[in-house]
This record gives C-alpha cells, structure tokens and sequence, in this order.
C-alpha cells in the first residue's frame, strides 16, 4: 500500500510538471523582458561611471539589485520541480531492495519455524 501511495504521489507530481511545461513560453517571454530590462540598467551605470552624479549611480545599482532579484526568481520558476528526481532514484532503490529481502527473511522465518514443527 505504501508503494501505491508514494507511486501516486510522484504520478501527480510528474503530471502537473508536465501540465505547467506547456506554458513554459509566457515564463521565459517574461523571463527575457526583465533579463533586457537589467541590461539597460546595466548600460545605464556604465555610462554613468565616468560621471560625478553619484545619486544616480545609488538609484541605479539599487534598481540593479532588485532587478536581479526579479530575473533569479523567474529563472528559478522555470527550473522548478514538483518531484525531486533523487528522491525517486531513492525510493526505486527501496523497492527493488525490499522485495528480495522480504522474500529472504521470510523463507528464514518459514525454515525456523519448519525446523521446530518437527
């Protein structure tokens, strides 16, 4: 029953991942809108470098880091998983090493009690 559970569990995971990449193009369309945005402000620090106006280089690099902010959190939305993909690799593993041992354990279990039935 806890194969069925975690099964299911990891089912609904992998299906809303791939429910969420069909709309992958309206993220990564945002995703280059502000990635250009800290671009230009970019630029604009640069051209400012040489200049002595030292409240807009405050402003800018200000703007600069929320702007970088914004640009990690979009990327980070693009890379989102609902399933962690070690964990699966995990439980893969359990599986495959759970049915032998139980079977294992069991045939002791069943020769132990043969032996002193007779």
């Amino acid at each position: 029953s806890t194969h069925i559970a975690v099964g299911a569990v990891f089912g609904v995971g992998f299906l809303r991942e791939w429910l969420d990449s069909k709309n992958m193009d309206e993220k990564q369309k945002k995703l280059q809108i502000e990635v250009e945005k800290l671009d230009a402000i970019k630029r604009e620090l640069e051209a400012l470098k040489s200049e002595e106006d030292y409240k807009k280089q405050v402003e800018l690099i200000s703007a600069q880091k929320s702007q970088k902010k914004k640009v990690k959190s979009l990327k980070r939305s693009l890379r989102e998983n609902y399933v962690k993909r070690g964990m699966v690799k995990k439980i893969i593993a359990a599986w495959v090493i759970t049915v032998p041992a139980a079977a294992f354990l069991s045939a002791i279990i069943f020769y132990v009690i043969k032996g002193f039935a007779s």
